[in-house]
């Protein structure tokens, strides 16, 4: 699998998603739907996926006007709650995968 050479995060959800869909020994979708909310707040704010990597472009704001209308402490809530499922999600990936392994599936 090579690497993208975008940024687009509606892309890279899509393709993330792909994988994780393939696991079902896994109930992902509780979560999967909290990303999915994630993934379309920054799309909305950030288009193009540069915005909030580059805070300036040509000396003026990235995001413009847009800027005010994110609200900061719920967004870091949501990027916060969204590392922990994957997070998650990647232990019990791991576990199911010792267990096949182990001949234990």
């Amino acid at each position: 699998m090579e690497p993208p050479k975008h940024h687009d995060i509606r892309d890279l959800w899509s393709e993330a998603r792909e994988v994780i869909d393939i696991a079902p020994f896994v109930d992902f979708k509780p979560a999967r739907d909290k990303v999915e909310n994630l993934v379309a707040e920054l799309a909305f704010v950030d288009e193009r996926s540069t915005a909030l990597r580059y805070a300036l472009q040509g000396g003026k704001p990235s995001l413009g006007d847009k800027a005010f209308k994110i609200d900061v402490g719920a967004l870091l809530e949501h990027i916060d709650e969204t590392c922990q499922y994957l997070v998650e999600y990647a232990h019990m990936m791991e576990a199911a995968w010792r267990r096949r392994r182990a001949g234990e599936m």
